[in-house]
């Protein structure tokens, strides 16, 4: 089951999959290639490739509003990231958001 697309006066099947990678990055597979669905969006949106790395501003990997991602670069990424903090306890650790 796939997606009839025409361009006149040639119609083609494409095959789309839309998963969770094991990053839990939202993918689109087209024609048995993957695609980062934030990186689709910014493209799609910005009429080009991004030329870094696509920030999710709020952390959250599965929000891929434009207003929540920027094109970037590693190290402002990486200072975007959410500190973890780990609290030990009797040799337990735990995120305290999980409070």
């Amino acid at each position: 089951t796939g997606v009839q697309t025409c361009a006149l006066p040639i119609c083609f099947p494409v095959t789309i999959m839309f998963f969770v990678n094991n990053r839990g990055y939202q993918s689109i597979k087209i024609d048995k290639k993957d695609y980062l669905a934030h990186r689709l969006a910014w493209m799609y949106v910005n009429r080009e490739w991004p030329k870094n790395i696509i920030d999710h501003i709020n952390g959250d990997r599965l929000d891929n509003r434009i207003s929540n991602i920027r094109d970037t670069t590693y190290s402002v990424n990486n200072s975007n990231r959410k500190k973890q903090t780990v609290i030990k306890s009797l040799g337990k650790s735990f995120a305290p958001e999980l409070l």
